[in-house]
């Protein structure tokens, strides 16, 4: 079985506080993932595992100082330093993710997309490695990233678009995406389920995140599980044994279905 698991980098993170880390959450969550890990051994069931990061207070702020309005577009500006502030920001965040995760013993490595994917009219993200990983028993890392873009230049992609894009691309079994909230939330209460019967009325109440974000927030997460035909499910990462129960199939939030 393949899941992929999304870590929103509000629950790592606060993004209102440059490089700060969560650290008890950081902490926990490596854990449960380490017992979950071990659940499906005890059971003498297989899971790989790839985890996608978002950038959180390290890659927002950082690349929010590159960016500038032009005619109602954000454009990247000064790329000749800001790449690689932006890259080495992440990098900071996902060696500090991934050094958590060694010290329970889970055998986390690092993808860094700014190294080879491209943006463009279509995404160029090639998956050998990863499926050579995986083949190994390795769990992939990968984050949020500012790469170049055939058409504007440079973008950041997000976990938002890493997740559904490698859910089709490798035929993922579940797709997770653990936030800071309980689901997706409709006057502070989880919708159940979103699918194309109640798509239009969800957008209409959704907007960005409420901290400094250049990804989009949860709208656009909706928006990239239907534009990939996924089905996903996204739940609140902050409350104890929920990343657990949830790489264990058992998911206390919103389904999201555009599958069908």
């Amino acid at each position: 079985m393949l899941t992929i698991l999304k870590l929103g980098g509000s629950i790592l993170s606060d993004k209102n506080m440059p490089f700060s880390v969560k650290w008890d959450n950081l902490e926990r969550i490596a854990m449960e993932i380490k017992n979950a890990l071990d659940y499906y051994k005890n059971q003498n069931k297989e899971i790989k595992l790839i985890l996608v990061h978002g950038g959180g207070s390290f890659g927002h702020p950082v690349a929010k100082k590159y960016l500038k309005i032009e005619n109602d577009k954000k454009v990247f500006i000064n790329m000749e330093k800001g790449f690689w502030d932006i890259q080495k920001a992440m990098r900071r965040f996902n060696n500090i993710v991934i050094d958590t995760l060694q010290s329970y013993d889970i055998p986390a490595v690092s993808i860094q997309p700014s190294s080879f994917v491209v943006f463009g009219d279509k995404l160029i993200f090639d998956t050998s490695a990863i499926k050579e990983m995986l083949k190994r028993g390795l769990i992939p890392v990968i984050h949020g990233d500012i790469v170049v873009d055939n058409n504007i230049g440079y973008k950041i992609i997000s976990g938002d678009d890493i997740v559904p894009y490698l859910a089709n691309e490798l035929k993922a079994d579940l797709i997770l995406y653990a936030t800071d909230v309980d689901g997706v939330l409709i006057d502070n209460k989880p919708v159940k389920r979103i699918d194309e019967k109640n798509i239009d009325e969800i957008l209409s109440y959704l907007s960005g995140s409420n901290s400094i974000d250049v990804t989009g927030g949860m709208r656009y997460k909706i928006e990239m599980i239907r534009k990939n035909k996924c089905r996903s499910f996204v739940f609140n990462g902050n409350k104890v044994r929920n990343v657990y129960k949830a790489l264990l199939g058992k998911v206390e939030g919103t389904e999201i279905d555009f599958s069908k």
